[in-house]
C-alpha cells in the first residue's frame, strides 16, 4: 500500500490526525458495522501528510502568511481578493509523482472487479471537521461521479482549494484556528447509483427531541447530496424501535416532503459537469420515496 493511502475500512476514529473527520467517522462506522454484514461502498483515505508534502512542495505555506498578514478577513472585499489569490496559487500548482500514484493505486484498486460505468466520490476531510467546539462541516467541497484518474487529480486540488474559500478563512479565523496547521486529507469512496432510486439520512435517535426510541430517516429520490445541502424538502419516517425489536409495525409516522428535483449522474467526463439537478416529474412528486418494506428494513438496520 502507498504511504499516503489508508484503506476506509482499516480507520479507526484514532487516525483523525492524519485522515480527517469524515474519513475518521467513516472508518469508524465501517469497522462497527462489517461483522453486522451490512454493504457498505469501499474507499480510501488519500492522507494529511499528501496534503502537507503538496502545500511544502509547492511553497504555499509562506504564500498563504504573506496573503493573510495585516488583513482583515471582516473587511468583505479584502477576504474575497485574498482568499482568491490562495485559491488560484493552489489550482495552478502540480500534485508530486508521489500523489497521482497514490491516487492510481486508489482508483485501480477500487474499479477491479466491478462493472464499465464505475465512478467514485472525491470528497474533502479537514482534520478540523466535527470537533466538539467547531463545526467544519460543508464548507468544503465534494465531487461525485468522477470516472478517471486525471478527473480524480483535478477534483483533489479543487478540494485542497475549498479550504480556503471565504467562508472557511473567515470562519478560522473567527474561532482563532491558525490556517497552516488545519490540514486536508480526501475521501476517494466507490459511488452507488441511489440517482436511480432513492437516497438518504437515517438517525438512530430523533435529533430534535433527543428520543432515543425513535428512528428517523430522511429520503428523497435521487443522489443524496441534495438532501445533505438542504436543497430538497425530502419524505419524513418515524419508526418506533420497541414495535421494531416486537416485529411489529413500526412506523408511526410518515410525511411526504416536497420534493420537487433530483440530483442524477451525466454523461460528461468533467468534474466539474458529472451530475446535473432535474426536475422530478409529477408522478414521482406525489408518491414516497421507499416504501414501507424498505423503511422498515432501513430501520432494521439501524437498531
Amino acid at each position: 500500500m502507498h504511504r499516503y493511502l489508508k484503506k476506509l475500512n482499516e480507520i479507526k476514529i484514532s487516525h483523525l490526525n492524519s485522515v480527517g473527520g469524515k474519513n475518521a467517522s467513516l472508518g469508524e462506522m465501517m469497522n462497527n458495522l462489517d461483522e453486522l454484514n451490512i454493504n457498505l461502498p469501499q474507499g480510501y483515505a488519500l492522507t494529511t501528510e499528501a496534503y502537507n508534502d503538496f502545500i511544502k512542495e509547492n511553497e504555499i505555506g509562506p504564500y498563504i502568511q504573506s496573503a493573510l498578514n495585516n488583513k482583515d478577513p471582516s473587511d468583505i472585499q479584502e477576504l474575497h481578493s485574498f482568499g482568491q489569490s490562495i485559491r488560484e496559487k493552489i489550482l495552478s500548482s502540480k500534485l508530486s509523482k508521489s500523489i497521482t500514484e497514490a491516487t492510481a493505486i486508489a482508483w485501480h484498486n477500487l474499479k477491479r472487479n466491478t462493472d464499465k460505468s464505475f465512478s467514485v466520490a472525491v470528497r474533502s476531510s479537514a482534520t478540523a471537521e466535527d470537533l466538539p467546539n467547531a463545526s467544519f462541516a460543508g464548507q468544503q467541497e465534494s465531487y461525485l461521479n468522477i470516472s478517471n484518474v486525471d478527473e480524480i487529480n483535478k477534483a483533489i486540488l479543487s478540494v485542497y482549494a475549498s479550504l480556503f474559500t471565504n467562508r472557511a478563512i473567515s470562519y478560522r479565523e473567527h474561532n482563532n484556528f491558525d490556517h497552516n496547521q488545519v490540514s486536508m486529507a480526501i475521501c476517494i469512496q466507490q459511488m452507488i447509483r441511489s440517482d436511480l432510486s432513492s437516497s438518504g439520512v437515517m438517525f438512530t435517535v430523533d435529533t430534535d427531541s433527543g428520543c432515543k426510541d425513535l428512528i428517523v430517516i430522511n429520503s428523497s429520490f435521487g443522489l443524496g447530496e441534495l438532501i445533505v445541502q438542504g436543497l430538497v424538502n425530502p419524505d419524513e419516517f418515524y419508526l418506533f424501535k420497541p414495535s421494531l425489536r416486537k416485529n411489529k409495525f413500526p412506523i408511526i409516522r410518515k410525511n411526504m416532503g416536497n420534493k420537487t428535483t433530483k440530483m442524477i449522474f451525466t454523461k460528461d467526463m468533467n468534474f466539474n459537469h458529472s451530475v446535473q439537478i432535474v426536475d422530478l416529474n409529477q408522478a414521482d412528486r406525489s408518491r414516497f420515496s421507499i416504501s414501507d418494506d424498505e423503511i422498515i428494513a432501513l430501520g432494521k438496520l439501524g437498531l
